[in-house]
């Protein structure tokens, strides 16, 4: 009485995987799936963690999007699953396909692209199963840098928890920029790092990565992720005029940069990229004898805009200002990309072998 009730349940799990509705449904399912990837911040590109995006949502909403882990969401649990099912179906409706492939080859001409359509499923179920490998063998984390700084060691997160892995070797941020499209706009073109790896004390790989232009060494990948400012490397270069005569200073925040003829200090306080829609800026504060303090803002675009606003005082012009900024590295370690590039070539040689029998069949 067991063994029909056993095999009844097999064929019903059969029928369900080698069914093409199944596969037509986890591909849209799939194709929906990716859809928040593109407008929530993904946390293995962007180098952030579920604190930093806390604050973004309401609390209720926060707790959903951790629960399916919608922050890294081609590493969750439900797409995984979802990834799984389509390999398994693939791989269910392959097989009557492998079974009955000798035949296949000894049949007429005209139907030897069914050895495409098969070719087609094995580099899916290929591309897929290097896939679900990668997931659990790669490596993945994030890299951040100050210019001139290096580090052996990369932050990974597994789920909630953070930590570190060290590196073969160590990376050096010789340089970072952002290059934006006008001078003074808030619209960012690129960021560009130029890294080195280094090995037993010498340079071994110098490269210049960019957003789509990573740095690949020893299987790992560096990519241009994101940057974060560093006010303490922010840098203004003022032209002022004091006491001490006219001269050009290069300062950080909460520096003093000029005095004036009765003892006030003035030190600067503050960078704002496009102050009420002027163009660069910078607050100075000032700081009389007998401790009252003021303020007011240098305008890059509008030179002489202080002595016209603080006649008799000392005269303060922005010439530039230079935000210090960490450069942000996206690093992955994948052994399965060389399994996905066979799955490729396979399913682009099978739909070859599809076509050229389609348009031979045509042409006879």
């Amino acid at each position: 009485m067991t063994f029909p009730r056993t095999w009844n349940l097999v064929g019903v799990v059969w029928r369900f995987f080698v069914s093409t509705r199944l596969t037509l449904v986890l591909l849209v399912l799939l194709g929906l799936g990716s859809i928040p990837g593109t407008f929530i911040p993904q946390i293995p590109l962007t180098g952030l963690s579920p604190e930093h995006l806390e604050p973004r949502y309401s609390p209720w909403v926060f707790s959903l999007l951790l629960l399916f882990q919608v922050f890294d969401l081609f590493h969750s649990w439900w797409f995984s699953l979802l990834l799984s099912l389509l390999a398994l179906n693939l791989l269910a409706c392959s097989l009557p396909r492998i079974q009955a492939l000798p035949r296949i080859l000894k049949s007429a001409p005209g139907k030897k692209r069914r050895v495409g359509f098969l070719l087609v499923h094995l580099g899916v179920i290929i591309v897929l199963v290097a896939g679900a490998f990668g997931q659990v063998a790669a490596e993945e984390g994030t890299l951040t840098l100050l210019p001139g700084g290096e580090s052996d060691r990369i932050q990974i997160r597994e789920g909630a928890l953070t930590g570190s892995r060290k590196l073969p070797f160590t990376v050096r941020c010789k340089q970072f920029g952002i290059e934006r499209f006008a001078p003074g706009s808030g619209g960012i073109r690129d960021y560009v790092s130029v890294i080195e790896v280094i090995r037993e004390d010498r340079v071994v790989l110098s490269r210049r990565v960019e957003v789509n232009t990573p740095l690949t060494y020893a299987g790992y990948s560096f990519y241009q992720s994101s940057y974060q400012n560093v006010p303490r490397l922010d840098r203004a270069r003022l032209r002022v005029l004091d006491t001490e005569g006219e001269r050009v200073v290069e300062v950080a925040t909460g520096d003093l940069l000029a005095q004036g003829a009765d003892g006030t200090e003035y030190v600067l306080r503050e960078y704002r990229e496009n102050f009420k829609r002027l163009g660069e800026a910078v607050r100075i504060e000032t700081t009389d004898k007998k401790g009252r303090r003021g303020s007011f803002w240098v305008l890059a675009r509008y030179p002489g805009f202080a002595e016209k606003n603080r006649p008799g005082e000392g005269g303060i012009d922005l010439l530039d200002y230079r935000p210090g900024y960490a450069t942000i590295l996206g690093v992955v370690k994948n052994p399965s990309v060389p399994v996905l590039w066979v799955g490729c070539g396979l399913l682009v040689f099978g739909l070859m072998i599809v076509f050229l029998g389609r348009m031979r069949e045509k042409s006879s």
